[in-house]
């Protein structure tokens, strides 16, 4: 077991990163080495550098800006999302028009799609927060959805690194993106394409949720 104490808190992510497990005690952190959250990280990372170098690799998928025509495979893409991965029925119809309203007002965002082999096989959304310390725009990567018999072959990596460069050209102060906390395989791939962890906690008050939407006091 290895101990730190002013220079825990500066190397907590590297270590956790390179697979250790880590403990607070009131000022103090004692980290120890695990052979198998070590191994664990490494073959994340391997997976994620593997479908990168897909991405670069297969000249099959294309990346474009999305088109009303492509609103209905949106809607069960994210239907099938929330299903996946929080066991959520979304309502079908307040879903289509919350995807048409991002056509209809560009001021949203937007949609990139890509394709293999002429088949829409995956989408993202881009949404934008403005940041008064950078006096420039985020781009928010959201909605990430990929087929899954097309998974792990570069398609969110492509679609990544489109959103990535038309975010530069467009003069964005950086990309963001928020990920379930258990969803060790997606925070690899992010990590592989670039990405950091932040040191913040997202927080919430869901008036949909609550039913307090479009209440007036």
């Amino acid at each position: 077991v290895f101990v730190f104490d002013g220079l825990g808190q500066h190397l907590g992510f590297l270590l956790k990163s390179a697979g250790f497990r880590y403990y607070a005690l009131k000022n103090t952190i004692y980290r120890g080495f695990s052979p198998v959250l070590w191994y664990n990280a490494r073959n994340r990372r391997e997976s994620a550098n593997r479908e990168r170098g897909l991405a670069l690799a297969n000249p099959n998928i294309t990346v474009r800006r999305a088109t009303p025509e492509d609103a209905p495979r949106i809607v069960r893409f994210q239907m099938s999302m929330a299903m996946e991965t929080e066991g959520k029925a979304l309502d079908e119809s307040i879903l289509a028009a919350g995807v048409r309203a991002v056509f209809d007002s560009p001021r949203n965002g937007f949609y990139l799609v890509a394709e293999t082999d002429g088949v829409v096989a995956g989408s993202l959304m881009i949404t934008y927060e403005w940041s008064d310390w950078r006096n420039g725009v985020f781009w928010w990567i959201q909605s990430v959805f990929v087929d899954a018999a097309r998974r792990r072959r570069g398609v969110y990596t492509a679609m990544h690194n489109r959103a990535v460069g038309m975010a530069t050209e467009n003069g964005a102060c950086g990309v963001r993106l928020y990920v379930e906390k258990t969803n060790a395989a997606a925070q690899a791939t992010y990590a592989g394409l670039g990405m950091s962890e932040t040191h913040y906690d997202l927080y919430e008050i869901d008036f949909t949720e609550s039913g307090e939407r479009g209440k007036s006091g």
